[in-house]
């Protein structure tokens, strides 16, 4: 539940910006532009550390003479050698009627770069349905649920990845660190086309209510933690934006890298770090039950991992809730926290009497509240500022 300041100040001084959700979706027919969710401030990488990585695209014979980072529009996880796993809403971009349309591309650092990797067709999609059998995803425009598997016509001979087992949710603890790849956009206000070079950028497990508060009471559905996961990047340097939805989201564990997340949206209209990011949560109980029944089912390979550990955490800095207190009680409330006292900005609050008692009150705090950061980060402020109306002249 946002506080009254949450409710009313904000959208007076215009910085609710800051919490709304860029839900842009890929389209094929524009598939290097409308990608949705990728990574900004992070750095080249190989497939060969993360060959489980693979790419969504139209059919070359769709689109002939196209190359294939021209026709690519999202990411998605192999987990068995003829089975991903991907978003939702890139998945319907696969007209069930005509799978062969799609094809998957896996193996390759550079998209371009068709002397290495393969690219397969697709065969066969599979969403999440109610006991009734509709989509839970857009369910009355509902955008929870946003994962699906998609069936490769032929086996691919890159390792697949594990998901987080039952007996390895230590692994997803809130401020875990992990790793996002994908091929989407890196400089997203200078709207260049996806990067044809893999990339990654760190990340870490938030907690859910770092999410549920920004989006929750908004116009979008509230945060589900049954079915989405928080992420966002503990340096406040890395951040999800347009690129390619669906991709993977993992963790490093005593057996390697274990698979928690595929991309869905971010909460940054311009990709900002200070805000988290939302991913179809693949370790879920009912999530992972779904997807290891159809990869069972239609593969005969378990995509389940078991036995995995990791060391235990060290203290985080964890960003109270300082919306509408003032500042010598945030100094407080921050060194509690394990985080620090930053830098306090002024805005001046429009001259209307109700809105006089937020002068030296925050209004919004960057990072925002609950988000998980390293230890002793700081945390910035945004501080209302009273303008008293003039004396008229006699």
């Amino acid at each position: 539940m946002e506080s009254m300041i949450g409710q009313g100040i904000r959208s007076i001084l215009l910085v609710a910006a800051l919490c709304v959700a860029v839900l842009s979706f890929a389209a094929p027919a524009q598939a290097a532009n409308d990608a949705s969710i990728s990574i900004v401030g992070g750095q080249k990488t190989s497939i060969k550390k993360w060959p489980w990585q693979v790419g969504l695209a139209v059919a070359p014979s769709r689109a002939p003479g196209k190359k294939p980072s021209e026709r690519f529009f999202c990411g998605g996880s192999l987990i068995a050698p003829t089975m991903i796993v991907t978003a939702a809403h890139c998945a319907y971009e696969i007209d069930l009627s005509k799978p062969e349309y799609f094809s998957v591309i896996a193996g390759r650092t550079r998209l371009d770069d068709t002397s290495t990797g393969v690219e397969v067709l697709a065969e066969d999609a599979f969403f999440p349905t109610t006991r009734s059998g509709i989509p839970r995803y857009m369910l009355l425009f509902d955008i929870r649920w946003d994962l699906a598997l998609v069936e490769l016509s032929q086996p691919v001979a890159m390792p697949p990845i594990k998901l987080v087992g039952p007996d390895e949710q230590a692994l997803i603890a809130p401020g875990r660190r992990a790793i996002t790849t994908g091929w989407g956009l890196t400089a997203p206000k200078k709207n260049k086309a996806v990067s044809k070079v893999l990339v990654e950028g760190k990340t870490s497990i938030q907690p859910s209510r770092a999410c549920s508060y920004l989006q929750d009471g908004g116009f979008l559905p509230p945060f589900d933690s049954d079915s989405q996961v928080c992420i966002g990047d503990l340096g406040g340097r890395s951040s999800p934006c347009n690129g390619d939805s669906g991709g993977p989201a993992v963790v490093r564990s005593s057996d390697g890298y274990r698979l928690f997340g595929a991309t869905s949206y971010g909460l940054a209209a311009d990709c900002s770090p200070s805000l988290p990011s939302t991913d179809a949560a693949l370790a879920k109980p009912d999530v992972r039950d779904w997807i290891a029944g159809i990869t069972v089912a239609e593969t005969g390979i378990d995509p389940v991992g078991s036995g995995a550990s990791v060391p235990p955490l060290g203290p985080r800095c964890r960003v109270p809730m300082l919306e509408d207190r003032r500042v010598d009680k945030a100094k407080t409330l921050l060194r509690g926290s394990d985080c620090r006292f930053g830098r306090i900005s002024y805005q001046r609050l429009p001259r209307k009497q109700k809105l006089k008692r937020f002068a030296g009150r925050i209004l919004i705090s960057d990072p925002s509240p609950f988000m998980l950061r390293n230890r002793g980060a700081k945390v910035n402020m945004l501080v209302g500022k009273w303008r008293p109306k003039p004396k008229a002249r006699r």
